[in-house]
């Protein structure tokens, strides 16, 4: 497969994981807990040991660091952007539920209330996504350095 088009495979298999997990967490949340910490703790043993394996040479006990390309970095703020809007329109259902038991009477109000809770912490993810590619761009570690 194209290394160009991992991300699209990435990102299919992000959102059958995570309308799984919301199934499974509404069907019993004791078993949906459970699956997500095993989930988080598989993802977290994955990027661990993909990034040991593909951003680091090991020459004479330094460590070098194998920059991404800008290809990789588009494609990484893309996969970042389709979890965002997924994992914020499960967000939103399950908010709205919430906050129909507990806060208001009506449905309509939950929804409205959740979209805006919701919006305002995408906008902010999206920014913060923005932010550390920005940091990559103007290449900031080497600046600090300098100082």
């Amino acid at each position: 497969m194209m290394k160009s088009n991992r991300w699209v495979i990435y990102t299919i298999m992000f959102v059958v994981i995570t309308i799984l997990l919301f199934f499974v967490i509404m069907w019993n949340p004791m078993w949906g807990c459970f699956a997500f910490l095993l989930l988080l703790l598989a993802f977290f043993v994955g990027n661990i040991v993909k990034t040991f394996f593909t951003n680091f040479q090991i020459v004479n006990n330094n460590i070098n660091i194998i920059p991404l390309s800008q290809e990789e970095i588009d494609n990484s703020r893309r996969l970042l952007r389709y979890a965002t809007s997924i994992l914020a329109f499960l967000s939103l259902i399950t908010t709205a539920s919430g906050m129909q038991s507990f806060v208001f009477d009506q449905s309509w109000m939950a929804y409205i209330g959740s979209f805006a809770v919701q919006s305002i912490l995408v906008v902010f993810s999206l920014l913060l996504c923005r932010f550390f590619v920005q940091i990559t761009v103007l290449n900031w570690p080497l600046y600090i350095k300098k100082l």
